[in-house]
Protein backbone atom coordinates (compact mmCIF):
# COMPACT_ATOMS: atom_id res chain seq x y z
CA UNK A 1 0.00 0.00 0.00
CA UNK A 2 2.78 2.42 0.86
CA UNK A 3 4.62 1.66 -2.38
CA UNK A 4 1.38 2.19 -4.34
CA UNK A 5 0.79 5.52 -2.59
CA UNK A 6 4.44 6.57 -3.05
CA UNK A 7 4.47 5.70 -6.75
CA UNK A 8 1.53 7.99 -7.42
CA UNK A 9 -1.00 5.18 -7.47
CA UNK A 10 0.27 3.13 -10.40
CA UNK A 11 -2.68 1.23 -11.79
CA UNK A 12 -0.77 -2.03 -12.00
CA UNK A 13 -0.41 -2.18 -8.21
CA UNK A 14 -4.10 -1.88 -7.34
CA UNK A 15 -5.18 -5.33 -8.59
CA UNK A 16 -2.32 -6.93 -6.64
CA UNK A 17 -3.28 -5.09 -3.44
CA UNK A 18 -6.92 -6.03 -3.84
CA UNK A 19 -5.99 -9.68 -4.47
CA UNK A 20 -4.07 -9.78 -1.20
CA UNK A 21 -7.05 -8.28 0.61
CA UNK A 22 -9.52 -10.72 -0.97
CA UNK A 23 -7.34 -13.84 -0.64
CA UNK A 24 -6.09 -13.42 2.94
CA UNK A 25 -8.34 -16.19 4.24
CA UNK A 26 -7.09 -18.55 1.53
CA UNK A 27 -3.48 -17.80 2.46
CA UNK A 28 -3.54 -20.17 5.43
CA UNK A 29 -6.03 -18.24 7.55
CA UNK A 30 -9.34 -19.97 6.84
CA UNK A 31 -8.84 -22.45 9.69
CA UNK A 32 -8.21 -19.52 12.05
CA UNK A 33 -11.52 -17.99 10.98
CA UNK A 34 -13.46 -21.14 11.81
CA UNK A 35 -11.50 -22.01 14.96
CA UNK A 36 -10.83 -18.64 16.59
CA UNK A 37 -12.71 -15.92 14.70
CA UNK A 38 -16.14 -17.40 14.10
CA UNK A 39 -17.72 -14.06 15.04
CA UNK A 40 -15.98 -12.46 12.03
CA UNK A 41 -17.43 -15.13 9.76
CA UNK A 42 -20.89 -14.68 11.25
CA UNK A 43 -20.70 -10.88 10.88
CA UNK A 44 -19.70 -11.35 7.22
CA UNK A 45 -22.60 -13.70 6.56
CA UNK A 46 -20.09 -16.55 6.26
CA UNK A 47 -18.51 -14.84 3.25
CA UNK A 48 -14.93 -16.10 3.68
CA UNK A 49 -13.16 -13.38 1.61
CA UNK A 50 -14.99 -10.64 3.54
CA UNK A 51 -14.22 -12.24 6.92
CA UNK A 52 -10.63 -12.82 5.79
CA UNK A 53 -10.27 -9.15 4.91
CA UNK A 54 -11.49 -8.22 8.38
CA UNK A 55 -8.96 -10.67 9.84
CA UNK A 56 -6.22 -9.04 7.76
CA UNK A 57 -7.12 -5.65 9.21
CA UNK A 58 -7.20 -7.11 12.70
CA UNK A 59 -3.81 -8.78 12.22
CA UNK A 60 -2.31 -5.61 10.74
CA UNK A 61 -3.59 -3.58 13.69
CA UNK A 62 -2.09 -6.08 16.14
CA UNK A 63 1.41 -6.21 14.66
CA UNK A 64 1.89 -2.67 13.32
CA UNK A 65 3.04 0.32 15.31
CA UNK A 66 0.52 3.10 15.85
CA UNK A 67 2.12 5.34 13.21
CA UNK A 68 1.84 2.62 10.57
CA UNK A 69 -1.77 1.88 11.50
CA UNK A 70 -2.61 5.57 11.20
CA UNK A 71 -0.92 5.79 7.79
CA UNK A 72 -2.77 2.73 6.46
CA UNK A 73 -6.07 4.00 7.82
CA UNK A 74 -5.46 7.37 6.17
CA UNK A 75 -4.80 5.74 2.80
CA UNK A 76 -7.86 3.49 3.00
CA UNK A 77 -10.15 6.20 4.37
CA UNK A 78 -9.28 8.80 1.76
CA UNK A 79 -12.16 8.77 -0.75
CA UNK A 80 -9.94 9.79 -3.68
CA UNK A 81 -7.32 7.15 -2.92
CA UNK A 82 -9.98 4.51 -2.35
CA UNK A 83 -11.56 5.39 -5.69
CA UNK A 84 -8.15 5.08 -7.41
CA UNK A 85 -7.57 1.75 -5.70
CA UNK A 86 -10.96 0.40 -6.74
CA UNK A 87 -10.97 1.94 -10.23
CA UNK A 88 -9.13 -0.91 -12.03
CA UNK A 89 -11.72 -3.38 -10.79
CA UNK A 90 -14.65 -3.71 -13.16
CA UNK A 91 -16.40 -6.91 -12.13
CA UNK A 92 -17.29 -7.48 -8.51
CA UNK A 93 -16.53 -3.95 -7.40
CA UNK A 94 -19.16 -4.01 -4.67
CA UNK A 95 -17.51 -7.15 -3.26
CA UNK A 96 -14.10 -5.47 -3.35
CA UNK A 97 -15.56 -2.36 -1.71
CA UNK A 98 -16.96 -4.54 1.08
CA UNK A 99 -13.54 -6.14 1.48
CA UNK A 100 -11.81 -2.76 1.76
CA UNK A 101 -14.38 -1.60 4.35
CA UNK A 102 -13.79 -4.79 6.36
CA UNK A 103 -10.06 -4.14 6.46
CA UNK A 104 -10.72 -0.62 7.70
CA UNK A 105 -12.88 -1.64 10.66
CA UNK A 106 -10.16 -3.05 12.91
CA UNK A 107 -7.52 -0.60 11.67
CA UNK A 108 -9.70 2.41 12.43
CA UNK A 109 -10.46 1.27 16.01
Amino acid sequence: MFAWADRKHEKRDAPDILKIFADYADAGNEDRLYANELSLLEAAGFDVPIAGAHLLGKDARRIACQETVASIAEILANPNLKRELLNPVSAGQSQIGRIVRRILRPIAQ
